[in-house]
């Protein structure tokens, strides 16, 4: 694996800066799961401002999915990563190659 920078950025903050990872390891920054503060983030990456994140407190209650403003495009899941979800996706992961695509034309 490539050296890799890893950026974390606050919403609130303007000045944010940016750490390197150790030497050969890929990480992901974990962001603030609140949905006002996801949305702050989106937006300030460009993503309209007609968008916007919101908790969802179940996905199979049609009570609570009743909260869900409609439509919804997507669905963020935020959940807790211990060792062994760690471990699962290193053994998962270990036969394929580092992704290194990029640009407008690259597929999602």
């Amino acid at each position: 694996m490539a050296d890799t920078e890893q950026t974390s950025i606050d919403p609130h903050n303007t000045n944010n800066g940016s750490s390197s990872a150790p030497s050969g390891v890929k990480r992901f920054v974990p962001l603030e799961n609140n949905p006002e503060v996801m949305t702050s983030l989106v937006h300030k990456l460009g993503l309209s401002q007609s968008l916007a994140f919101q908790d969802v407190f179940s996905i199979d209650d049609p009570d609570l999915l009743a909260f869900v403003p409609r439509p919804a495009h997507a669905l963020l899941l935020v959940f807790p990563c211990t060792e062994t979800y760690e471990s699962f996706r290193a053994q998962e992961d270990k036969d394929r190659q580092e992704y290194s695509g990029s640009g407008p034309d690259e597929e999602v």
